[in-house]
C-alpha cells in the first residue's frame, strides 16, 4: 500500500482526493455512456472527453500508474 504512494509521489490524503476525482470522472461517464447506449444521438463525445480528460491529469500530475 505505502509503496505505490511513493511511486506516484503523494501523501495518503492527495491520493484519497486524486482518486476520488478519478471515481467521479468515471461515474460520470459510465451514466453518459449509458444514456448513449438508449440514445445514440446524446453525449455522442463524452466517451472520448473522459479518456482525454483522464490522459491530461495523468500526464498532469506526472502519474504512470494508479
Amino acid at each position: 500500500m505505502i509503496q505505490h504512494l511513493y511511486d506516484v509521489n503523494l501523501t495518503y490524503v492527495e491520493h484519497f482526493f486524486v482518486s476520488n476525482n478519478f471515481c467521479k470522472m468515471f461515474l460520470i461517464a459510465a451514466a453518459k455512456a449509458f444514456v448513449h447506449s438508449i440514445l445514440p444521438d446524446v453525449y455522442t463525445t463524452s466517451s472520448t472527453d473522459i479518456l482525454s480528460q483522464t490522459c491530461t491529469l495523468n500526464e498532469t500530475m506526472k502519474i504512470d500508474e494508479l
